[in-house]
């Protein structure tokens, strides 16, 4: 339960600071300049562990990474942030760092953390725990001059990043990056409810 309670306070934090309010959690207006506008991490340039990209079968996860070291159903609480609302059985799987929401032949990554060798292949970089913000801050400069910090329960103060999640940013959501320490701690994709 603390779990849910950690991320509903870490999504609340970046909720507001990339726009949403909490007052009825309404979008405020917020106007994007084309020459200072953040970058985009998009799902087919990113691979995790250089295995695969976040959406996958379940036959591919259970090749790479056998059975989960724990799975939770999805409650109704949660609905608003499940990429499989329809799919009242969908389940989260936990391996490795890794948080998977899997309904019925599909898998898709929801949080990813830079620890156990994990690591993501961005756009032929490698990026993992040994990453440092001066490393991203040279791929993803506008997104860095909007670096913000906040104290999570679970890690104390981190410092993160909002990238856009479609390079024409035809999205609400975002893809998060987390630092710890100065280093890369945490990949999240985020989308408002």
């Amino acid at each position: 339960m603390s779990y849910f309670k950690n991320t509903f306070t870490t999504l609340l934090s970046v909720m507001l600071m990339t726009g949403y309010t909490t007052k009825g959690l309404q979008k405020t207006s917020i106007q994007v300049t084309t020459s200072n506008s953040v970058e985009a991490m998009s799902e087919k340039d990113i691979m995790l562990n250089g295995q695969h990209h976040r959406a996958l079968s379940l036959s591919d996860y259970k090749r790479i990474y056998k059975k989960p070291e724990r799975r939770i159903r999805v409650t109704t609480e949660e609905a608003c942030t499940s990429n499989f609302e329809d799919d009242p059985n969908s389940e989260f799987y936990f391996n490795k760092g890794i948080k998977f929401e899997v309904s019925k032949n599909k898998v898709i990554v929801n949080e990813f953390k830079f620890t156990q060798g994990n690591y993501i292949i961005f756009k032929q970089q490698r990026l993992s725990k040994n990453t440092t913000l001066e490393v991203v801050s040279k791929i993803f400069p506008h997104a860095f001059s909007k670096l913000k910090k906040f104290n999570t329960p679970e890690n104390g103060v981190m410092k993160c990043i909002a990238l856009e999640e479609t390079p024409n940013h035809s999205s609400d959501g975002k893809v998060l990056l987390f630092f710890k320490k100065n280093k890369l701690y945490m990949l999240q994709w985020w989308f408002p409810c």
